[in-house]
């Protein structure tokens, strides 16, 4: 752990980012404890910060708390995986739906723009890159819909997402097919197609469970 980013955003901020991107990149192993009182010692802090990382992580659903230790990084579960993603997929057809209704050329324009982000974070395996310009995408059009709750939801639970996106090397090839669902859905916003939007978000779920799947090993 490397207490050195702690210059750059506040000191909670900063545990919880480090704590979740060692948990979706395998270095906090599931099912082993830790202590809280241990990883504030390496990082030269206070126990403050990362009491309160681990409450965060708590609530996304990543670790178990272990009151006055520390935490247990949760096993990987897929029913719930998968149900959330399914739930995820449920509030995106929601949002698109609304968001057909006031879309502009000038958003079509934008999410092409994140489509092409991504396409390059792939290319050049950069996980953090690929993390944050799919999270760019799925979160501008739950905003220009107005969809709140959608909004929330995400803000919960989008860490899940990061589990193809640390093995962006093993995952080439299939993340820049579910790139061309993006491409579909982009197509039906711009042609109207409401139809069409749910058909592709359905499919582009589809493709993603099989690929997280294969990912993760379950």
């Amino acid at each position: 752990m490397n207490a050195k980013r702690m210059t750059y955003t506040s000191k909670n901020e900063i545990v919880f980012q480090l704590l979740r991107e060692e948990i979706l990149e395998g270095k906090l192993i599931p099912g082993t404890r830790y202590s809280a009182t241990e990883i504030a010692e390496q990082l030269q802090i206070s126990k403050t910060p990362v009491n309160y990382a681990i409450l965060l992580l708590a609530e996304q659903g990543l670790i178990t708390m272990l009151p006055n230790v520390g935490f247990e990084v949760k096993e990987l579960a897929w029913r719930e995986i998968e149900e959330l993603m399914y739930i995820k997929n449920a509030m995106h057809k929601l949002a698109l739906g609304w968001l057909m209704q006031v879309i502009t050329k000038e958003d079509i324009a934008e999410f092409k723009k994140y489509l092409e982000k991504i396409k390059k974070s792939i290319e050049k395996a950069n996980e953090k890159a690929y993390f944050m310009a799919t999270k760019e995408f799925y979160f501008s059009i739950a905003r220009k819909a107005g969809a709140k709750r959608c909004l929330d939801y995400y803000e919960k639970y989008w860490d899940y997402e990061g589990w193809y996106a640390v093995k962006i090397q093993e995952n080439k090839h299939g993340l820049l097919a579910l790139c061309q669902g993006h491409e579909k859905l982009i197509a039906a916003l711009e042609g109207k197609d409401i139809p069409s939007l749910n058909l592709i978000a359905d499919e582009h779920l589809e493709k993603s469970l099989i690929l997280l799947k294969a990912t993760i090993r379950i």
